[in-house]
């Protein structure tokens, strides 16, 4: 029996007290470990999870060979061809992507981009829209950093999965957030080919954009501290050359690599539970 929830809204996480199956698993949920003693294992990655952190899991944890989040390589971009102007986007600046829920942004994300919007004058934040109130006061947070409101714009939720995806074309970096990494967010991104910069902590959300970056050789956009993080952000806006060049590397990652191969990943987790089912079987 796997679960999918951890502690999140409407979870389950109950019917596993009663031992519903001989092998209890934990995967893809948040928080990172259930503290149960009735979950027997966690499926990770070496990224995600050092061998040095297992002792704060309850429960044993399980390797993937690569990085442990699953992607749909049958995701298809929309047919419709954006330009920057359809989103009121300037032609001649950088675009930083944030698209992420509001309530992953706290103070340290505002306080960090605002330092990059300042040394990147050529530079606009394109951050996912949000109600009323939260964006009230994130613009006032920025406007008390010393950056313009006209320089956040908010990117309007599209009708479809595909659009969205599509819509990445017209933004330069995508920028992560600090303690609840993107997940299938950056894993979205890397599929449209553009490069997430992410800052990489020591807990289980803080180092989701770290696996997937590893996981297709872009360690230079793994950062260890905001000011790392903040340079190099701007070192990418201020070098075309070099954004090219991790751009052309993302695009040939995407045939190659086996992070967007789900046949592959489907293959090594379904020999992950092949493999407890003959450990199970030899116990008895």
């Amino acid at each position: 029996a796997i679960d999918l929830m951890g502690y999140t809204k409407n979870n389950r996480m109950k019917i596993f007290s009663y031992r519903i199956a001989p092998i209890q698993i934990n995967f893809l949920g948040y928080p990172s470990t259930t503290g149960s003693k009735e979950i027997n294992y966690l499926i990770g990655d070496k990224i995600l999870i050092p061998e040095e952190d297992k002792k704060y899991f309850t429960e044993e944890i399980i390797y993937m060979p690569k990085c442990y989040m699953p992607f749909n390589d049958q995701i298809k971009f929309s047919n419709k061809s954006f330009k920057r102007s359809d989103f009121n986007l300037p032609v001649d600046k950088i675009i930083l992507a944030a698209f992420h829920k509001n309530q992953k942004i706290t103070l340290k994300e505002i306080n960090s981009w605002s330092r990059i919007l300042n040394r990147l004058t050529n530079s606009i934040l394109w951050i996912s829209d949000m109600a009323k109130t939260p964006k009230k006061n994130l613009l006032n947070y920025f406007n008390n950093n010393g950056i313009d409101s006209d320089r956040i714009i908010f990117a309007k939720r599209m009708d479809t999965v595909e659009e969205h995806l599509s819509r990445h074309c017209c933004a330069d970096i995508f920028l992560d957030t600090f303690n609840y990494n993107a997940h299938s967010t950056a894993l979205d991104s890397l599929w449209a080919e553009l490069p997430v910069v992410t800052l990489m902590g020591r807990s289980f959300s803080t180092r989701v954009g770290g696996s997937l970056l590893n996981a297709i050789g872009l360690k230079e956009l793994i950062t260890e501290n905001t000011k790392q993080y903040e340079e190099v952000v701007i070192n990418l806006g201020n070098s075309p050359e070099k954004l090219k060049k991790i751009k052309r590397k993302i695009k040939f990652e995407k045939m190659n690599n086996s992070l967007f191969d789900s046949s592959e990943f489907t293959k090594n987790l379904e020999k992950i539970y092949l493999n407890l089912l003959k450990f199970e079987e030899k116990k008895k």
